[in-house]
């Protein structure tokens, strides 16, 4: 009877078991070599066990392989897509390639249908004007037809034919002779426009350098009218100095004049600064005499 019962108490106490392949049982069942259990009980044991340690391993296994799955879908997809899209650009561009050569080929069928038609238009404007002027028709009976009639004309032409040919040499050789005489006259033109230029080149030398000349000519005349002013002044104030010492008829209005007594000698002297007109400028002293 206790083997019995330990063998209904395993189920209740599966949730104590370790979930690993080596599934022991607990302590406080008392299963050991001594008990005296049964080869069958033992059995029955291992084929409850079992199936609970299964289900608690493969229950992992089962999401794992489904993860894996659904990965290994995706990859595939996306490599579908890949693939896909490349076999479609090939696509595209085998068909850009060919619409290119076709549009080639049908240029190059455009142009020599154009040159074979431009050929046979030419043959007809020639065959049009061969006829105009006088040629055989095509309903002409060539056996009854006079041939010494087509040969004088045929050499009348010639003849037609070197007079052109003379005339177009003669005036070749007249247009190479102006062509000659317009390079001449271009020759001396472009030496007469050098030989001026140089001219040119050389008054504008001249008078950039007499341009120098006036200028400091220039400044040396205004260094030596301010000179010239200074001294004048200076001699002006001596002069009024020496006056006022021997005369008291000085004017208080005008200090560089001198007032002397009637019937004397009175001396005025002007002073002129640069910047005045021409007459200002050659008036430099003036003596008058009272009276």
């Amino acid at each position: 009877m206790s083997t019995g019962i330990a063998v209904k108490r395993i189920p209740n106490n599966a949730d104590f078991f370790k979930r690993s392949e080596n599934i022991t049982p607990p302590s406080n069942l008392n299963i050991s070599p001594s008990s005296s259990l049964t080869s069958e009980s033992h059995n029955d044991t291992e084929n409850i066990v079992k199936p609970i340690q299964k289900a608690v391993i493969e229950k992992p296994k089962v999401q794992v392989e489904k993860l894996i799955t659904e990965a290994d879908l995706e990859r595939r997809l996306r490599e579908a897509l890949r693939e896909r899209d490349d076999q479609w650009r090939k696509h595209e561009k085998a068909q850009i390639v060919f619409l290119q050569s076709e549009g080639a080929n049908m240029l190059k069928a455009l142009h020599l249908e154009i040159d074979k038609l431009g050929h046979q238009l030419r043959d007809a404007k020639r065959q049009l004007f061969v006829s105009s002027t006088g040629g055989l028709s095509a309903s002409t009976d060539l056996s009854n037809y006079d041939h010494s009639e087509l040969i004088k004309r045929f050499k009348e032409q010639e003849l037609r034919i070197a007079e052109l040919e003379q005339l177009l040499s003669e005036k070749e050789a007249y247009a190479k002779g102006i062509e000659r005489k317009v390079m001449a006259t271009m020759e001396k033109l472009q030496e007469q426009i050098n030989l001026q230029g140089d001219r040119i080149r050389q008054l504008t030398t001249e008078l950039n350098d007499r341009n120098q000349t006036v200028a400091h000519l220039s400044s040396q005349l205004r260094t030596f009218r301010l000179r010239e002013a200074m001294a004048q002044a200076q001699q002006r104030r001596r002069a009024s100095q020496g006056s006022a010492n021997s005369s008291p008829l000085v004017s208080p209005s005008s200090p560089h004049r001198i007032f002397p007594p009637k019937g004397l000698l009175s001396a005025s002297v002007t002073v002129t600064y640069p910047g005045n007109n021409a007459h200002q400028m050659g008036q430099m002293r003036s003596l008058s005499c009272a009276g």
